[in-house]
């Protein structure tokens, strides 16, 4: 089974954007 790389890609990098996104608003 083979797991697409972009997927993971996509996750982290929807995490990282949530995660800039909740500690802006906190500043």
């Amino acid at each position: 089974m083979s797991f697409p790389s972009w997927l993971y890609i996509q996750r982290n990098t929807m995490l990282v954007y949530v995660f800039v996104l909740y500690t802006g608003q906190n500043d």
